[in-house]
């Protein structure tokens, strides 16, 4: 958890024109949108799989796949490009809400169904 702090730390102090990461609009719409995207993905697949690690992989497959889309369409946009930054930091919001339940050792009880 200190070292995902530290990058976090890292990659919002780097700036862009003089603007730190944190402070562009854009940047946090991406941040917010890989956290979203991330933790719904997680739960609904959790729900449908349970397992935490094919969760896990597609919370953080989808918003890379989505972010990569997204900046692909973005090139083909007038005076627009292919940013690198948004998709990092897309992921970055991704990896910030990686539920704690994944690194959790307690076992969870399966539902048991009675036939009547």
């Amino acid at each position: 958890m200190g070292k995902l702090i530290f990058i976090f730390l890292f990659i919002s102090s780097y700036c862009t024109a003089g603007v730190p990461l944190w402070k562009q609009e854009d940047k946090q719409e991406h941040l917010l949108a890989g956290a979203l995207i991330s933790q719904t993905t997680y739960i609904y697949t959790l729900k449908i799989t349970d397992s935490k690690n094919q969760a896990f992989i597609w919370s953080l497959v989808t918003p890379l796949l989505l972010g990569t889309l997204k900046e692909v369409y973005d090139s083909y946009q007038p005076n627009k490009k292919f940013d690198i930054q948004d998709l990092g930091v897309t992921m970055l919001g991704a990896t910030i809400v990686i539920p704690l339940d994944l690194f959790s050792t307690k076992k969870t009880k399966k539902q048991v169904h009675l036939s009547e």
